[in-house]
């Protein structure tokens, strides 16, 4: 059987399913009927209570203790198990079950545990879709991080950017409020690519001027030359500024490093276009200044011939990802409106009969 793209072996037991990888290696185990329903939930209710009843006893109080450690690792455990079956929302609750007990009085859990429960929980409420969840645990892992000089993982802070992202159609100021989160982090931490990179798209998206981390960006891919995620970053800043031969510049330095990259031949494609568009825009906004058709034809000839440019680098990108139908997409409209360049017919006729294909025949 399949699950979360992967291929495995499901073996049927009384009381759970475990799951083997194709060498036959256990990877996870569910529980599929407790032999005593509710075991461990009452078990973390009889300790608390008797917590409550008998605390002040050294004897009491370690016993408590080191059953709501018990309880703890099995609720976290079973998260762990989840994860590798795509079992996301299931392995959240499951963590955030051991975060409730280790918050009960009588368990002495560290924070760094603490810490790691909310980031695995929020992690896999996001990867659930589940993004008010998702941001509820990230920040609240990050308020602990942050009160704690031994807790140090840059991750959280692109991970609240990510669910924050998720959850923008239901919340109109969510990008907004990531960017503090983000810019809070890039304090903490101002040479991690994935904060400096989701900050800089944080810009875009927003619409801001992105010149305040610009620099930033061109001195970390400076001096970090073979980091892939700078360049991107530092493509998306100069596209904002439509700034597109800097922008292709930076893309294609991504592209050297990561030649398959769907996302560097794909942003690739798209700056060209975009590049094509504006000397589209120029040429006919001087239409009336060309003495002849000829000479108006050269000009818009050099805005075909950019667009041209376009078409190898999102043939790469579909290749990397040929389910993309926002590529073949593009494909499909920057081949038309070059058909009458040598080989763009024949393109646009593959493109836009497999456009219609995945789209079920839509134009």
């Amino acid at each position: 059987m399949e699950l979360n793209g992967k291929v495995y072996t499901k073996g049927i037991f009384p009381y759970m399913d475990i799951y083997l990888d194709e060498l036959a290696i256990p990877v996870a185990w569910i529980m599929t009927k407790e032999i005593y329903p509710g075991a461990l939930q009452k078990s973390v209710e009889a300790y608390e209570k008797a917590y409550e009843l008998d605390g002040n006893n050294q004897k009491t109080a370690e016993k408590v203790n080191e059953g709501l450690k018990q309880a703890y690792d099995e609720y976290s455990k079973t998260g762990a198990l989840y994860f590798p079956l795509g079992m996301y929302e299931e392995a959240g609750n499951m963590f955030i079950s051991a975060y409730e007990v280790a918050q009960m009085p009588g368990a002495t859990i560290s924070e760094a545990d603490l810490y790691s429960l909310l980031h695995d929980a929020g992690l896999a409420f996001m990867l659930a879709q589940k993004y008010p969840q998702s941001i509820e645990y990230l920040t609240a892992a990050e308020k602990i991080s942050a009160g704690n000089a031994d807790i140090s993982d840059p991750e959280i802070y692109y991970l609240i950017y990510h669910a924050y992202r998720g959850n923008a159609m239901a919340d109109p100021n969510a990008i907004q409020t990531a960017k503090q989160y983000l810019e809070k982090g890039m304090a903490m931490y101002p040479t991690d690519s994935k904060i400096i990179e989701s900050l800089s798209e944080a810009y875009v998206f927003l619409g801001e001027n992105p010149d305040n981390i610009l620099t930033i960006v061109q001195q970390a891919a400076e001096s970090d030359p073979t980091n892939a995620d700078m360049w991107s970053a530092l493509g998306v800043l100069y596209v904002s500024n439509n700034e597109y031969d800097k922008a292709i510049e930076a893309f294609t330095k991504m592209a050297e490093l990561v030649p398959d990259s769907y996302v560097a031949n794909n942003n690739l494609g798209i700056v060209y276009i975009k590049q094509a568009e504006a000397i589209l825009e120029d040429v006919n906004s001087r239409a009336a200044t060309f003495a002849t058709q000829d000479e108006y034809d050269a000009e818009l000839n050099k805005a075909f011939q950019v667009y041209a440019k376009a078409v190898p680098y999102l043939e790469k990108a579909y290749a990397s990802d040929p389910t993309n139908v926002g590529t073949v997409e593009l494909l499909k409209n920057v081949t038309f409106r070059i058909r009458d360049l040598d080989g763009m017919m024949a393109k646009y006729e593959k493109y836009n009969a497999l456009f219609k294909s995945m789209t079920g025949g839509a134009q």
